[in-house]
Formats: structure tokens, C-alpha cells, sequence
């Protein structure tokens, strides 16, 4: 069998592993390694010791978190998202596809005969299905929705939807339409 990749010859392979052990003999990594101290009760790994966390929030302070989620965008940034959103709007793009529990609705709905439109934007949010004729929002809420759901947000969606003229919205569940 031919690898396809480099292969370490074995002088240079043992060549590393060498220079790997003495650097473990090295009394300066010693003593780096001193002072850290195992994590927990059972020593399940290692962590910094409190200074040495010190030492690192210290040296990041005033440094974004470039990189992570939560770390400030540049304006440039920013722009670009929201110019990007913008086009995908305003092309009808709202949506990757539909899931299990929104064909569901569909073919509840089609079952029901009632002409509905999916995917409908009322200002700031998508709705799962509206039906012009009667006035309705149909949200097709799974069990990932149930267990993570903000009952205040969705009331203040609900709210803002029959402000918007909606008669009501009906929230189904996954029992409901499976």
C-alpha cells in the first residue's frame, strides 16, 4: 500500500522524539508545568492557576475577540451582512427549504382547500403560512421550538402580527401535525 502524504524518515522521526524529551527535562518547562495544577476532584485535565488566568485577561485587555461570535464587527462588516440580507429580501429568499413539520402544514392546509401563502413576511419576521382569506398565521412549532421558545418574545410577535391585521395566529405543534 502507497501512502500518498510526506513520510518522516525514521532518523528524523527518533530526531524529534528526542528533542521532545529533553525539552520535558528542561527545568524552565518544569517549572511552567509546576504551576499548573489538575482540575477537579479526580485531576481531569489541566487548567491555569488563578494568577496565571490574571496574567492572561491582563494581556487581552483591549483586544477584541477577533475571530469569536460574540467580538464587535467593523462597520464594513456590518454593511456588507446587512446589504446581503437586503438582496436575499428583496429576491424572496427567506428560507433553505422547507422542514418536516412545514410540509406538514402545507398539506394540512391544501387538504383544508384553503389558498394560503408560506413563507410570508409581515415587517420583520417570517411566518410559517398566512391565509388572506381568513385572516390566519399558522406556525408550524417543533420540539427544538417547544424546549428553547421565549414566551415573552413570541407574545410580542404574536402581538405585533395582529397589529398588523392578522386575525390570529395558531401555533401547531409537532403532535399536532405529525
Amino acid at each position: 500500500m502507497s501512502h500518498k502524504g510526506y513520510v518522516m524518515p525514521p532518523e528524523q522521526r527518533e530526531l524529534r522524539r528526542q528533542r521532545m524529551l529533553d525539552a520535558w527535562q528542561d527545568p524552565e518547562v518544569q517549572a511552567r508545568m509546576a504551576q499548573r495544577r489538575p482540575r477537579g476532584p479526580g485531576g481531569g485535565g489541566w487548567h491555569h492557576t488563578p494568577e496565571a488566568r490574571a496574567r492572561i485577561s491582563a494581556s487581552k485587555r483591549g483586544r477584541p475577540n477577533v475571530g469569536h461570535r460574540s467580538s464587535p464587527r467593523s462597520l464594513e462588516c456590518r454593511v456588507k451582512i446587512a446589504e446581503a440580507a437586503a438582496r436575499n429580501h428583496a429576491a424572496g429568499i427567506y428560507f433553505k427549504g422547507p422542514t418536516k413539520l412545514e410540509l406538514a402544514l402545507r398539506e394540512l392546509l391544501q387538504t383544508a382547500s384553503l389558498e394560503f401563502e408560506e413563507q410570508k413576511r409581515f415587517g420583520r419576521y417570517v411566518v410559517d403560512a398566512f391565509v388572506p382569506s381568513h385572516g390566519l398565521v399558522f406556525e408550524a412549532d417543533g420540539i427544538f421550538w417547544y424546549h428553547h421558545q421565549d414566551k415573552e418574545r413570541e407574545a410580542r410577535r404574536d402581538a405585533y402580527l395582529v397589529n398588523r391585521g392578522v386575525a390570529a395566529v395558531v401555533h401547531l405543534t409537532e403532535e399536532d401535525l405529525l
